[in-house]
């Protein structure tokens, strides 16, 4: 079988647990995804990337800094001569989302630019510009109330025009099923999209020419830490079920004698917000990371994931696979490391995937 023609493809996400997520559709595809986990710190192009991912970590900042933090990622990816350009959103639309496709726009000159916001492997649907969760409109969803979230009504459109002056440039797609992002990418034409991961994927089929095969990983057996910072309401049943099943769990401030490093263990915040608790959280997590030498980890929510990150200097992360939809295994030195957004899994997500990462 012929090898796949692999174009440079350059992707920027708002949130490091959406840059993994739409890293594990290139690297489902056979692609090599790097990931810089924070477009402060790159200093040097990723080796041997056919997609280099770039977290701004700009969706819960001012509208300047975002736009700031999207500009120097545009011109990061033209300097490594990306060909293909790609703004990864979140699904939900929360966050500057007008603000960093206008930035986006103007830097590429793009005067179109094919956006699709549908996911429908989890349940993300739109449909005459009208987006849709679990068959609800946006609007009447949870999501609709996350900080940052512009989401005032379920037509994209208007999302986009309450930061954006020229929201003209934005062709925004519909699609309620796989096969619509699969057709909808197979005849379009351009080098500069943005979208959920899911179109981003089914674009990446129209751009290869080949299918190339997935190498297989297998995990033996270890324990897992589990750090979980989010207080999406998904996210609290997930950890709650780890507890009722007999797994340990631990708030970060409570951690007083050492634990006991062949066990999987939940480390979490309270559950009254104050100021720095993520940081508290990252620090007690790094530190039990450190001295039990745990290689695997699983990071429950973006700002979570891009904190502990921070704390163990990890500026590179490779994307493995898919563990579940919108759920992405990356590596780094040997050590492992689970993204998901704190809003997807079922209610057993923490618990089955510390049994996949733990080679159970």
């Amino acid at each position: 079988m012929n090898e796949k023609y692999s174009p440079r493809i350059g992707v920027i996400s708002d949130d490091l647990t959406g840059a993994g997520d739409v890293g594990a559709q290139f690297a489902g595809r056979g692609l090599k995804a790097v990931i810089s986990t924070g477009v402060e710190s790159v200093k040097e192009t990723p080796d041997g990337a056919e997609v280099w991912i770039i977290n701004t970590n700009s969706r819960d900042i001012s509208r300047n800094k975002a736009v700031k933090s999207v500009k120097k990622a545009v011109i990061l990816l033209k300097a490594w001569n990306a060909e293909y350009f790609y703004k990864k959103i979140d699904s939900t639309l929360r966050g500057n989302l007008g603000a960093e496709l206008e930035v986006f726009a103007d830097e590429l000159g793009a005067e179109s630019i094919p956006f699709c916001a549908a996911f429908p492997d989890m349940g993300k649907t739109t449909i005459g510009g009208v987006h849709y969760v679990l068959g609800e409109r946006l609007e009447e969803t949870p999501y609709a109330k996350d900080t940052g979230c512009e989401s005032c009504n379920s037509e994209i459109r208007k999302i986009i025009e309450l930061q954006m002056k020229d929201s003209g440039r934005i062709d925004v797609k519909d699609a309620a099923t796989n096969e619509d992002l699969e057709n909808m990418s197979r005849g379009i034409k351009g080098n500069v999209f943005a979208g959920a991961a899911a179109f981003a994927g089914y674009l990446a089929d129209s751009w290869l020419t080949a299918n190339r095969k997935v190498q297989p990983i297998a995990l033996s057996p270890g324990p897992v830490l589990v750090i979980s910072g989010s207080l999406n309401p998904i996210s609290l049943e997930q950890v709650k079920y780890w507890e009722e099943n007999g797994s340990a769990s631990i708030i970060a401030e409570d951690i007083k004698e050492p634990l006991d490093p062949a066990k999987d263990l939940l480390i979490k915040t309270p559950m009254l917000r104050e100021e720095g608790i993520l940081k508290k959280l990252n620090k007690a997590a790094y530190k039990l990371w450190t001295e039990n030498k745990m290689d695997r980890v699983i990071l429950n929510g973006g700002d979570t994931a891009y904190g502990f990150m921070a704390a163990a200097g990890i500026k590179t992360l490779n994307v493995v696979k898919s563990m579940a939809p919108g759920i992405a295994l990356t590596e780094a030195d040997k050590k492992y490391f689970i993204l998901k957004s704190g809003g997807y899994g079922q209610t057993d997500a923490l618990t089955s995937l510390s049994r996949l990462l733990g080679g159970r």
